[in-house]
């Protein structure tokens, strides 16, 4: 029975939820099937409730809960993957209690970056609107003022007062191209054709390609810490990862570390020698494969390298900040400068 019917996808907190739903429910003796009942008549969500039942009445067409995930189209192939090997290797358990963690953690570092970047980019828009407040509503009254004492404004004074004019006059045109922009920001947020476009421009811009690669990297390690408690062999494990990445340079350094083991080299030494650990990090990675606990190594790891992710972001905000407050302090005292300087000549020659 083939279910062709779209359903909406989980965020990474529901996600999360779900996973450690199922993971204590396996635990205290609970099929998967019956956990999806159980969860299913607690949830209060329509949109989440469906999705469940739906899984269910898949798996009650002899489904496993891998395929009835996959079947769905609405969780991601990674999540469905570890599923699949988790029941393979009867450690569904510790799989779905492990994926708890990770979605847990992409939540957290999602949030993370909304909330660094929401303060700028309100303090942006209002210096915008006292900015355009100047020039279209303030200026217009020192050129009355101008008018009266017979002289006029000029120079950079004038050219604002004729682009608040502008501004006002073609006020349709401009909400317009504004809504247009508003709307690409949405299709970019929202949209998954979208969201590969924000992620390729902020991967190749300077200002945000290294924040970009640190983040990518603390994925990339945590699924790999996930990989292996999970039971998975190396090769498996980095094939697997190298389809879900969205670094390119990540991409291609798996790729390489996976002819590096067909070749015959050892995990940590194809590791290294594909760059995708160096320095401190490659010693680390050494020690965790030669003392079998690989997998608690890169979780730390994923760990440091997320919060240097976050510190990085921080450090960012903070030079934007002060720099967004100069230049539009700056622009205002022009405009004011202008106006007031010409103004104040004139008062002089009169009195």
């Amino acid at each position: 029975m083939k279910h062709e019917k779209k359903y909406a996808e989980l965020n990474n907190r529901e996600l999360s939820a779900l996973s450690s739903q199922i993971a204590m429910l396996i635990k205290s003796g609970i099929s998967v099937r019956e956990g999806l009942d159980m969860i299913g008549s607690d949830l209060k969500d329509s949109r989440g409730k469906e999705l469940i039942g739906a899984v269910a009445q898949i798996m009650d067409d002899h489904h496993t809960f891998s395929s009835a995930l996959k079947e769905t189209q609405a969780f991601p192939k990674y999540m469905v993957d570890m599923v699949k090997v988790g029941e393979m290797t009867g450690h569904l358990d510790d799989v779905m209690a492990s994926l708890a963690l990770h979605f847990n953690h992409e939540h957290e570092l999602r949030e993370s970056i909304k909330s660094a970047i929401r303060y700028p980019l309100v303090m942006v828009g209002m210096m915008l609107v006292v900015l355009l407040v100047i020039i279209i509503k303030v200026l217009p009254v020192f050129q009355q003022v101008f008018q009266q004492l017979g002289v006029s404004m000029s120079g950079i004074s004038k050219g604002l007062l004729n682009f608040g004019e502008w501004m006002t006059r073609d006020a349709v045109g401009i909400i317009v191209v504004l809504v247009v922009f508003i709307l690409l920001g949405l299709w970019m947020t929202v949209s998954q054709k979208g969201s590969l476009v924000r992620k390729k421009v902020l991967a190749s811009f300077p200002g945000t390609k290294g924040v970009y690669q640190k983040i990518q990297q603390a994925r990339f390690v945590s699924t790999l810490s996930l990989a292996i408690s999970s039971g998975i062999n190396s090769k498996q494990a980095l094939e697997m990862i190298a389809e879900i990445t969205e670094s390119k340079e990540i991409q291609k350094k798996l790729k390489q570390s996976i002819i590096l083991l067909e070749e015959g080299e050892n995990t940590q030494n194809a590791l290294t020698n594909s760059e995708l650990f160096s320095g401190l990090e490659a010693r680390m990675v050494a020690i965790g494969f030669q003392t079998g606990n690989a997998d608690v190594v890169m979780r730390q790891l994923a760990k440091q390298m997320a919060e240097e992710a976050d510190e990085e972001i921080s450090r960012k905000v903070g030079r934007i900040e002060p720099t967004v407050v100069a230049f539009f302090s700056i622009i205002v005292g022009i405009i004011l400068l202008s106006v007031m300087l010409p103004l104040m000549a004139v008062m002089s020659t009169i009195g």
